[in-house]
């Protein structure tokens, strides 16, 4: 929800808050995590592990960071190539490549994760319904946290916006990544870099 409110917000200089802009954001946002779903339960079946999606979930972290680099370019590079070859439906027609390019990686992981979840913390048959009630509901939780903290407190606030709105939450997921590879001493030092260079950008 957070990368969801931020991306509007990321896309509003070029293409307006519209509603046909947030239903284009809302729309391949949940088509992203749709396919995340689909994809998370195969590979769970697959690999069984939390150290895969931990990883992805890093990966995750790394493409919303660099979000605030790279994002606006590409939403007014979109947008010029578009209205010079593409004039018809501006709006629509860049606000869904944007989407595309921008969020699309990031949250089919982040769709990977609630199935995956489901896969490795169900022990027995017996609890099966509590377990995945439990994950689902910590999911919704999160998602309303996403919701609340970019809207009332980050993206007004005066010297952080929605820029670093993005590093932010891109920090949680890495400091939650670098909590377990430290744990399971692996891979933590790669996760301590990108945190500490997240922190350089706050």
């Amino acid at each position: 929800m957070a990368v969801e409110l931020s991306a509007t917000r990321l896309l509003a200089p070029t293409y307006g808050t519209s509603q046909i802009v947030w239903t284009v954001v809302i729309g391949l946002i949940m088509i992203s995590l749709s396919i995340g779903n689909v994809l998370g339960g195969r590979i769970a079946d697959k690999y069984n592990s939390m150290d895969k999606l931990y990883a992805l979930i890093w990966l995750a972290s790394l493409w919303i960071a660099a979000i605030p680099l790279a994002g606006r370019y590409i939403v007014v590079l979109s947008g010029a190539l578009l209205a010079l070859f593409l004039p018809g439906n501006l709006i629509v027609t860049g606000s869904i490549i944007s989407c595309l390019v921008i969020f699309s990686f990031p949250l089919v992981i982040l769709g990977m994760a609630s199935p995956y979840l489901v896969k490795l913390g169900v022990k027995d048959i017996e609890n099966n319904g509590k377990t995945t009630g439990e994950i689902y509901a910590i999911s919704t939780i999160g998602s309303i946290i996403g919701t609340f903290i970019p809207t009332f407190l980050t993206i007004p606030a005066k010297g952080i916006g929605t820029h670093k709105t993005f590093v932010i939450f891109a920090l949680i997921l890495n400091i939650l990544c670098l909590y377990y590879f430290i744990t399971i001493k692996r891979r933590y030092i790669r996760t301590i870099i990108s945190t500490a260079i997240m922190l350089t950008f706050i």
